[in-house]
């Protein structure tokens, strides 16, 4: 299949790369999402780094699938992209084979992303994952790599988690505002980039009534 060529590409990358030098090979994501009183907010860095060099610093890593729905994913680049692909013609190709093009419920499209990740996962080489979480108005999704989805408030994944979960986890409320829920989800970015190898590039998306990219932030870390 068309991804399982990607990751074998890249593994091979991989190993001509860290076999010649003895330093660790660069490795930076970070994704998060946060629930807050009128919706969920999901952003991530845009660096792609291979071996040790950054190959990259315009990837986004979160992605809106419809008007109502936000995917974000972390892991290799070669895992990430077929993953996204495939679920968006998966969900493509349930709406369009229906007569009066029913959408798939947001669970439905949980069900289908369940059941790709621990297909892809199961056929990736060692040191290789794709790690995705889902998200509508209401509900945040995390997948496990055998495809369990656990519903959450708030997560951080990637690289850059151990630094910067437990800033969401110490004070997240019910009822946070859109505006506290911003300020803590760039926090989230600046604290895995000053830790580990993130890059500084960030997209945010949120979702009430429907899915808005944050195009600009004021230096207050409120969206205009």
């Amino acid at each position: 299949m068309h991804y399982k060529k990607l990751v074998e590409e890249y593994a091979q990358a991989m190993q001509g790369v860290t076999n010649d030098t003895k330093q660790e090979p660069l490795s930076g994501t970070v994704v998060a999402a946060i629930k807050y009183d009128k919706g969920v907010i999901m952003a991530g860095d845009t660096r792609v780094t291979l071996g040790h060099q950054i190959f990259s610093e315009d990837m986004e890593k979160v992605f809106a699938i419809n008007n109502n729905v936000l995917l974000g994913m972390a892991g290799a680049v070669a895992a990430m992209q077929p993953a996204i692909e495939l679920f968006q013609m998966e969900v493509d190709y349930f709406e369009r084979k229906r007569r009066k093009r029913v959408k798939l419920s947001f669970k439905g499209q949980a069900k289908v992303l369940a059941h790709l990740i621990a297909q892809l996962c199961g056929s990736l080489p060692d040191g290789l994952q794709a790690q995705p979480i889902l998200a509508d108005q209401h509900t945040i999704y995390f997948f496990d790599t055998v495809g369990s989805r656990i519903p959450l408030k708030h997560t951080v994944i990637g690289i850059g988690a151990p630094h910067s979960a437990p800033y969401v986890q110490l004070d997240w409320r019910e009822g946070l505002t859109q505006a506290e829920a911003l300020k803590k989800i760039l926090t989230v970015l600046k604290l895995s980039q000053y830790n580990t190898s993130v890059g500084p590039g960030k997209v945010i998306y949120t979702i009430e009534e429907e899915v808005k990219k944050l195009s600009e932030i004021n230096q207050k870390g409120e969206a205009q």
